[in-house]
């Protein structure tokens, strides 16, 4: 499932090479150590990369964002075509944003639960 949705991906950016938000960097969702068998170690190293997603990706956002006002700033809105293909891309931004949100907050709540279980099992 991972290879089709890579395939996908590249296919999507590779058709959509005008689109200018491509050259935004998705960051890599983290494993999220299970906090019921990690060590403290693990723990750290779980949730320095999980700082550190979230930190890429409120970055990632804003480059969509700023993507999404250059390239609406560039439209001659009497072009059809180039406010079509500019709708269309901006569509692509808007979902993509989403999905990045919709991801982050699984990742916060997977690290909330995982640091439950960590400090559950100490006890």
């Amino acid at each position: 499932m991972r290879t089709l949705e890579t395939t996908l991906v590249a296919l999507l950016l590779s058709s959509a090479a005008s689109f200018s938000w491509a050259e935004c960097e998705r960051p890599e969702r983290p494993n999220v150590p299970n906090g019921s068998e990690a060590t403290m170690d693990e723990m750290v190293a779980g949730q320095t990369a999980v700082k550190a997603y979230v930190a890429n990706g409120d970055a990632y956002i804003k480059c969509l964002e700023a993507e999404e006002k250059s390239a609406m700033s560039g439209i001659d809105s009497n072009d059809e075509n180039a406010v079509a293909e500019a709708e269309a891309a901006n569509a692509e931004r808007i979902k993509t944003h989403n999905e990045v949100v919709d991801e982050m907050t699984t990742v916060a709540a997977e690290w909330k639960e995982s640091m439950t279980a960590f400090k559950s099992k100490d006890s």
